[in-house]
C-alpha cells in the first residue's frame, strides 16, 4: 500500500501539476516492476501528455517501441484476423521491415519520440530488436501474457497498446482508448493525492477504495480483451 511523506506539506503551497509533484516521490508505485532500467510513475498521465517515451534511458525506449510493435502485430491478428504486412505473422523471417515502418510512422507524430531521436537512433533501435540475446526480439512473436510476465505488471500491455494507438490512431478492435486512458489517469491521481496531501484518514481511505475499484474494473475489461 502506498504511504505518505513523513513530513506534512502545506496544502496551500502544493503545485497544481499533480504529475510533477508525484514524480518527485520515492514511495509512489512505479511501472513496470521489472524489465526496464528505469520504471516511471504516472505512466497513463504521460501517455495522455505524449511524453511516455521521454526522460527514459535509450535502451528502455528501444524496448518499449519494439514490444509495442510486437504486441500490435499480435493484436491485429487476434482482433481483426489480419496478418500485418512485413511481420513474422505474414511469413517474414523477422519483423524488422514492419518495425521500420512503425518507427517511421511514430516519427511523424509530433513530440511522441524523445528529443534525442534521430535516424541513427532509429537504425540502432532496429539493430537492438534483431539481437537474439534480447527478449525484445523482432524474430519472435509475443502475446499479452508474455508481456505481463516479463514486465511484472498486469496493466503493462495496456500501456504498450496505448503507445501503439498513439502511432496508428486506434486500437485494432476499433476502440478509442481515450476514455480508458483518462480513467487510469484518474486512478493515478487518486493514489498520488494519498502521497502528497495531508488529508484525513477517512478521505485517504476513500481515495484508496475508489482507486482500487477503478483498477479492478479496468483489469476485468482489459482481460476480456
Amino acid at each position: 500500500m502506498l504511504s505518505r511523506y513523513t513530513t506534512k506539506p502545506n496544502i496551500k503551497e502544493q503545485s497544481p501539476h499533480m504529475l510533477d509533484e508525484v514524480s518527485k516521490s520515492e514511495n509512489i508505485y512505479s511501472s513496470p516492476t521489472k524489465g526496464l532500467e528505469q520504471p516511471i510513475s504516472m505512466p497513463f498521465a504521460r501517455l495522455d501528455q505524449g511524453t511516455y517515451l521521454h526522460n527514459r534511458p535509450e535502451t528502455d525506449v528501444y524496448k518499449l517501441l519494439i514490444d509495442a510493435y510486437r504486441l500490435r502485430v499480435e493484436d491485429t491478428y487476434v482482433f481483426k484476423a489480419e496478418l500485418m504486412e512485413d511481420s513474422i505473422y505474414a511469413g517474414c523471417k523477422s519483423g524488422r521491415r514492419g518495425f521500420r515502418k512503425f518507427l517511421r510512422k511514430a516519427a511523424t507524430i509530433p513530440g511522441l519520440l524523445p528529443p534525442w531521436w534521430t535516424k541513427e537512433k532509429s537504425a540502432a533501435c532496429e539493430k537492438f530488436g534483431m539481437d537474439p540475446s534480447q527478449w525484445q526480439n523482432l524474430q519472435c512473436a509475443v502475446e499479452k501474457s508474455d508481456i505481463m510476465e516479463h514486465y511484472g505488471d498486469r496493466l503493462f500491455p495496456m500501456q504498450l497498446r496505448m503507445l501503439a494507438e498513439a502511432v496508428y490512431g486506434i486500437h485494432p478492435c476499433g476502440i478509442d482508448g481515450t476514455r480508458m486512458r483518462r480513467l487510469m489517469m484518474a486512478a493515478e491521481r487518486a493514489e498520488g493525492r494519498i502521497i502528497i496531501m495531508d488529508v484525513s484518514k477517512s478521505r485517504r481511505r476513500f481515495y484508496r477504495i475508489w482507486a482500487a475499484c477503478v483498477a479492478v474494473l479496468v483489469i476485468i475489461w482489459w482481460q476480456w480483451m
